[in-house]
């Protein structure tokens, strides 16, 4: 079922983590085909493809999703309202996106980066281990041990039961993989 959508009437839904590659064009041609194909013929299938769009183009065009404390602090001098939800590896660390907040800022902390030549963020559905975001290439600070992801209002559009993953390449070519489970709600 698409991020846990429970009134999908699709007998073979496509998953969200192909639906996002299909958005993204990072899908090869067979599959390519076989999704506008499906989506084409399928309502339930292109509401979940309009959905990841709308997510995906929302995150573009208001914050990076991945900030660096520089940009955190233009955005409080802004005047938005932010809120730290600080997380430890392999933590579940619960939490409500107020109504009166603008930005959930999920502070990911005790993130070995200090040998990483790259990040990579990913955004993963518990539920179905479907990965919904990739953030190649991902801002970071070797030296603060942390990832800060910005959370707005519009990431209402994915499943509730949220895990961030954090892999960090290293010169050598070893990767690190850190993994953070966020289960959460928004106020209406």
């Amino acid at each position: 079922m698409h991020g846990g959508d429970e009134m999908n009437d699709c007998p073979t839904p496509i998953s969200d983590e192909v639906l996002t590659a299909y958005w993204a064009a990072d899908v090869d041609q067979e599959t390519l085909f076989q999704v506008e194909e499906h989506i084409f013929s399928c309502d339930s299938c292109a509401e979940a493809l309009a959905r990841i769009s709308a997510v995906a183009e929302s995150i573009r065009s208001l914050l990076p999703p991945v900030l660096k404390r520089e940009q955190l602090e233009g955005l409080r001098g802004r005047g938005l309202r932010i809120v730290e939800n600080p997380i430890m590896p392999g933590e579940r660390a619960p939490c409500v996106f107020a109504r009166e907040v603008d930005v959930l800022l999920h502070v990911l902390k005790g993130v070995e980066l200090h040998p990483a030549t790259e990040v990579t963020v990913s955004v993963l559905d518990e539920e179905s281990g479907s990965r919904l975001l990739d953030l190649p290439s991902a801002t970071f600070e070797a030296g603060s041990g942390e990832v800060l992801i910005a959370c707005q209002r519009h990431f209402v559009a994915f499943p509730p039961n949220i895990i961030f993953e954090i892999r960090a390449q290293e010169p050598m070519g070893a990767e690190r993989v850190t993994r953070y489970y966020v289960p959460h709600g928004f106020e209406p």
